[in-house]
């Protein structure tokens, strides 16, 4: 029988699946759209402040990550001096393009610039950049201190800053992704309505 097997998915592939359906259903209609339709409503003083406020709280990781990638070990714990090499500087590389994809998704959306550029660009860079930075902000220290035997590799106090800021910042955005929604819902349902 030279019949092809059905592809079997597994539980949470079958989850994932219809949660993403789910999802694209329910809010698809805050995320379509271009940048310039946005509402003058949805970008106020308290959005630009938190927007100008991150764009200055992302340079602090940018800058030292960028130095991180770059070869630099300053501000490194004597471990994770001794263990730095390519991959870590890639990693470093990743963290400072994540905190420019936070402005860079930002800019656009409380400024309302970007013209014809489709919504779920900037929402998605909005959303993944300070997610990472900030989710990694907060795990980075965490397993650092409870990492049994590998004291030498603790955080420094230019890491714990680094780390500190991140997570501000991925709060920040959270914060005013939060704001955004709610405006744009209520926005579309009232012109739904």
């Amino acid at each position: 029988m030279g019949g092809r097997q059905p592809h079997r998915h597994s539980g949470r592939q079958r989850a994932a699946w219809l949660l993403a359906l789910y999802a694209g259903e329910r809010w698809s209609p805050l995320w379509r759209g271009r940048v310039a339709g946005l509402a003058h409503c949805l970008s106020g003083h308290g959005q630009r402040a938190v927007a100008g406020a991150v764009a200055l709280l992302a340079l602090w990781p940018a800058t030292v990550r960028l130095l991180w990638a770059a070869g630099s070990t300053a501000g490194l714990s004597a471990g994770v001096a001794e263990r730095y090499g390519g991959e870590s500087a890639a990693g470093e590389a990743a963290f400072v393009l994540y905190a420019v994809m936070t402005v860079a998704g930002l800019v656009p959306l409380v400024l309302r610039r970007g013209g014809r550029l489709p919504l779920r660009v900037p929402l998605l860079c909005a959303g993944v950049g300070p997610a990472t930075l900030g989710t990694w902000g907060g795990w980075l220290p965490a397993v650092a201190s409870v990492a049994p035997g590998r004291g030498e590799i603790g955080v420094t106090a230019p890491m714990g800053v680094t780390y500190a800021v991140q997570m501000i910042t991925g709060l920040l955005v959270l914060a005013a992704g939060a704001r955004f929604f709610t405006g744009r819902a209520a926005r579309l349902r009232a012109r739904a309505s």
